[in-house]
């Protein structure tokens, strides 16, 4: 699927209390890689370590299962990946001021609030130990339009151009932060399944 579908399908699946909860992202991930659907796996793993926080995937007794064992290991070193890619993702934040800048001192002072604003809001809790990662966080745009409020209108060009770039890559990359086929290869695996 690609991004904006899946963020879509991520808006309705929030609604959804029962679609919540480790033991039932575990479940997903083993019967789609019992089925041999693997194209749905990066979207799984993805969403299973978005909403569970790391010392949930430790402190569990489906380390007894070898299936799930495997899935918690996959699960937990996405997690380190998704996170080295957050960071990536927060320095683009402060790219402000652009070179092509009209207001060079506003624009400096609104991207290092920004760049706070959004440290503290992807920075796990002491009390839930969860975050937000990047691409949750800024699913529908709204969070951008945020920031670049009261950037000069080069660099609120630039930050939107870098973004969209960012936010591509970003989503091109899920699949092998959690050791698994490139989204093409994944798409030509479905397409092959699904016209036998």
């Amino acid at each position: 699927m690609d991004m904006d579908t899946f963020l879509s399908r991520v808006r309705g699946a929030n609604e959804c209390s029962w679609f919540h909860g480790l033991e039932t992202w575990l479940d997903i991930i083993i019967t789609a890689t019992d089925i041999n659907a693997l194209w749905v796996l990066p979207a799984a793993y993805y969403l299973c370590s978005d909403a569970t926080p790391s010392h949930l995937l430790r402190d569990t007794s489906s380390w007894n299962s070898s299936h799930r064992a495997a899935v918690l290991r996959n699960v937990l070193a996405g997690k380190i990946n998704l996170e080295i890619m957050d960071m990536a993702f927060q320095d683009l934040i402060g790219t402000s001021p652009c070179s092509g800048c009209i207001r060079r001192e506003q624009c400096a002072l609104v991207t290092l609030a920004a760049v706070r604003r959004f440290s503290s809001l992807i920075t796990p809790t002491k009390i839930a130990g969860t975050k937000l990662h990047t691409l949750i966080f800024w699913s529908d745009r709204k969070s951008l339009k945020v920031y670049c409020k009261g950037l000069c209108v080069p660099c609120t060009s630039a930050c939107m151009s870098a973004y969209e770039s960012a936010r591509g890559d970003y989503w091109d990359k899920i699949p092998s932060a959690f050791n698994l086929p490139s989204w093409k290869e994944l798409k030509s695996l479905r397409e092959a399944t699904f016209s036998e």
